[in-house]
């Protein structure tokens, strides 16, 4: 290995970050060697794999010194900034894209209602633009197409509404989408749903 050439440890096996910086030009370092001091970069899946006071000025490692759990993994920044609205009455929703945690029933129901609404939004907003509904295989039949549509606006309502009235605090956000609204919505996803399903 030339003296100028990068390496990189990589504690936790992580193959795309692995390829990543081998096309940058880093070598990695071999396994037995995983612990030694000398390398340019660190990267590991657990903030506990790193010894901070050990690291030198140029070294650089993918975790923060004291961040932890709570801001330095997905969950506890998660956690952190929804809390923010609680705190400081900020709305996180203005700043920082939309994220779940799908252990959490309440979370997984949020993202199935966002991720159908996303799908029955397009396609109000391509009718308007004047374009054809996402679904090919119902396309030039003006029945099915205005069913899709149809449905389209029904879950938009039904979704916007819950959204307002869990905002002003008139009932407790509940569920209001699953996957029969997104079947009406993409009628050509149904077989492809239930062939995944078989080869589960």
């Amino acid at each position: 290995m030339e003296e100028d050439t990068k390496v990189f440890a990589l504690v936790g096996g992580n193959r795309q970050v692995r390829a990543a910086l081998s096309d940058l030009g880093m070598e990695p370092l071999p396994e037995q060697d995983i612990d030694t001091p000398h390398w340019d970069l660190r990267w590991t899946l657990s903030h506990d794999d790193i010894n901070f006071p050990a690291v030198a000025p140029p070294q650089l490692v993918n975790h923060f010194p004291n961040s932890g759990v709570e801001l330095g993994a997905k969950v506890g920044l998660h956690r952190n900034v929804r809390g923010l609205q609680w705190l400081d009455g900020v709305d996180y929703r203005t700043f920082f894209p939309r994220m779940y945690l799908l252990s959490e029933p309440g979370d997984m129901q949020d993202f199935v209602d966002d991720f159908i609404f996303v799908a029955a939004h397009s396609e109000v907003t391509r009718r308007a633009a004047g374009q054809p509904v996402t679904c090919e295989g119902v396309r030039g039949d003006a029945a099915a197409e205005r069913a899709i549509l149809e449905h389209a606006c029904y879950v938009c309502h039904r979704f916007l509404d819950n959204r307002l009235r869990a905002e002003t605090f008139e009932h407790e956000a509940q569920g209001v989408c699953d996957v029969d609204d997104y079947f009406l919505l993409r009628p050509d996803m149904v077989a492809k749903y239930r062939q995944e399903g078989r080869e589960r």
